[in-house]
C-alpha cells in the first residue's frame, strides 16, 4: 500500500478510535472537525475528564509502533493547536495515540498544550506518562485468528 494512504488510514483510525472512547466510556460529546491544527471537537457536559461544559479542540497524532516504547520522541507544532483551538473558543488539548500491533493494543496519551509547551516542540513519551495530569488509557485487543480457506464467493 502506499505510505501516503497507509498514513491517512492510520490517522483516521486513530481518531476514530479516540472518538469512540471519549464517547462510549466517558459520555462527553464529540465532533470530527476538519481544521488545520485540530481534528476533534470536544464537550464534556459532566466535567468527567474535562472542564465541564468547556469546549475541547484536540489535535491527534497516530503512530503505529513495532514494540510499546515509553522513550520514544514525538515532534508537534503546539503553536498550530492553540492557534486553531481560538477559532472555537476551545481549550487546546493534544492526544498521541500509539498502535502496537504484535502487543494487541493502543495506547493514547491527552494533554493540554498549556502542559505540552513545558515539555518542548519534541518530547519524549515518558515524560507524558509520567505526567499526574495527564490523561492515559489503554485498549486491549484479542488476537483475532486468521481465517484459513477463506474464499469471496458470487
Amino acid at each position: 500500500m502506499d505510505e501516503q494512504v497507509r498514513t491517512k488510514f492510520l490517522g483516521d483510525l486513530g481518531k476514530y478510535l479516540l472518538t469512540w472512547h471519549l464517547r462510549s466510556k466517558f459520555g462527553i460529546n464529540v465532533s470530527l472537525v476538519k481544521v488545520e491544527g485540530i481534528d476533534l471537537l470536544c464537550r464534556d457536559e459532566e466535567g468527567v475528564l474535562f472542564p465541564k461544559g468547556m469546549y475541547m479542540a484536540i489535535g491527534v497524532r497516530t503512530r503505529e509502533r513495532v514494540k510499546d516504547k515509553a522513550d520514544e520522541t514525538v515532534k508537534v507544532d503546539w503553536d498550530k493547536i492553540e492557534e486553531a483551538s481560538k477559532k472555537w473558543n476551545a481549550i487546546p488539548y493534544f492526544a498521541y495515540i500509539r498502535i502496537a500491533p504484535e502487543n494487541g493494543d493502543a495506547t493514547f496519551f491527552l494533554f493540554p498544550i498549556s502542559k505540552a509547551k513545558t515539555y518542548g516542540k519534541k518530547f519524549n513519551m515518558r515524560m507524558v506518562a509520567q505526567g499526574l495530569s495527564n490523561i492515559l488509557f489503554k485498549i486491549m485487543f484479542e488476537p483475532y485468528p486468521q481465517l484459513r480457506d477463506w474464499r469471496v464467493t458470487n
